[in-house]
């Protein structure tokens, strides 16, 4: 319909961050019309603290934002895979 889409990627360090997860992150937006740019969205601990206090109990494995050199290494390997734009929200 010629919508302009926005492809937003949580990656949690450890979680979904592989290299074939970052690659398949890229052909997927390069294989669907209509994607014009891919947001990737950092993991952040924000709710943890809070999340526990309230007596959640979760099987948190990241409690520490990703180092920005992590995140740069992230958009890299899917920028250069793919002729869109990749931003870092």
């Amino acid at each position: 319909m010629g919508a302009a889409i926005f492809l937003r990627c949580p990656l949690v360090p450890d979680v979904n961050d592989s290299p074939d997860h970052l690659v398949a992150i890229a052909a997927l937006a390069e294989e669907l019309s209509g994607i014009e740019e891919v947001t990737l969205e950092p993991y952040h601990p924000l709710g943890v603290e809070k999340a526990e206090r309230l007596g959640r109990q979760g099987t948190w494995k990241c409690r520490n934002f990703p180092l920005p050199e992590r995140v740069n290494a992230w958009r890299r390997a899917i920028a250069s895979r793919m002729r869109k734009r990749v931003v870092v929200a």
